[in-house]
């Protein structure tokens, strides 16, 4: 379960979603917010950033586009069929 702090930093109302896209040399993200979120890929692992927190979220090795979609304050994204567990924290200084 998520810090209760963390979901109320951003509304649950904040919802993220788009497609991903997974292969063997690139792994790509087209996805809009609810909320100010920024977001870029780090390899295969998506990252999602508030202004005081990260949201890692794992791309399931599935070559395609798949759809994606996280609720802010949710401890899993569903990409495709996949649930994914996300990991999370304060952004560094903060």
């Amino acid at each position: 379960m998520l810090s209760e702090f963390m979901v109320s930093v951003l509304s649950t109302a904040c919802v993220i979603s788009g497609q991903v896209t997974w292969s063997e040399t690139k792994t790509s993200a087209d996805l809009r917010a609810t909320c100010p979120i920024e977001y870029h890929m780090e390899g295969t692992v998506l990252l999602l950033k508030s202004d005081r927190w990260f949201v890692e979220v794992g791309i399931p090795e599935e070559t395609g586009i798949q759809s994606f979609v996280y609720r802010w304050g949710q401890s899993d994204a569903q990409i495709g069929d996949h649930t994914v567990p996300i990991s999370f924290g304060p952004i560094d200084g903060v």
